[in-house]
């Protein structure tokens, strides 16, 4: 049996509305990254794994860094499996993860292909191709792109999983000021926990 490819305009046109942890219009003023090219190979995972909250979506758990919670999504926005921020939004921005679902398997040549000109056309910015790496066992693609809603600045990352016929969308949001090193140590430190359920 051939596995269906999801479409990726579908997948991030319900991304973009849970990027930040604000509530979001249904398009979004973007700023640039740049793009880079990826190495075909994926690396392992560097950071220490988090040590919070473990939370369950439909079929994964993963945990979260300390004082993170399960948070409604912003309103009028496509309802993720699971939404979990940051309980500091003292810079006026609460880091967030969001996990979508999606039937269809999205491999990570599409995702660096046909994947990064979709999403710099619906975002309206540079998309940044990052490192592959290895999650549950399995190599998974890496996007980032900066970000701008309504004057706040913010960077996202995603990964895209695949489990069986499904795509697992895991966007998380970081404050503007956030450096590459502090949101791949975050981003590493969660995804590190991802299990398979």
């Amino acid at each position: 049996m051939h596995a269906r490819i999801a479409s990726l305009s579908v997948l991030s046109a319900s991304v973009i509305v849970l990027a930040g942890c604000a509530a979001v219009p249904a398009s979004v003023e973007a700023t640039g990254a740049t793009s880079t090219p990826s190495a075909s190979s994926s690396k392992s995972l560097d950071a220490e794994p988090a040590t919070g909250e473990t939370f369950s979506g439909t079929g994964y758990s993963f945990a979260a860094p300390e004082g993170w919670t399960e948070t409604a999504p912003p309103a009028g926005t496509t309802a993720p499996d699971v939404f979990v921020a940051s309980s500091d939004a003292s810079d006026g921005f609460a880091d967030n993860v969001n996990v979508l679902i999606q039937e269809g398997v999205v491999t990570p040549d599409i995702v660096e292909s046909t994947g990064v000109e979709q999403l710099s056309e619906i975002w309206k910015t540079d998309v940044e191709i990052g490192d592959r790496v290895e999650i549950a066992g399995e190599e998974v693609a890496h996007l980032a792109a900066d970000m701008d809603l309504n004057g706040i600045a913010y960077v996202i990352d995603q990964y895209y999983l695949v489990d069986g016929e499904k795509s697992y969308i895991v966007t998380f949001s970081s404050d503007a000021d956030a450096t590459s090193a502090e949101r791949t140590a975050l981003a590493e430190s969660v995804l590190g926990t991802w299990a398979w359920e």
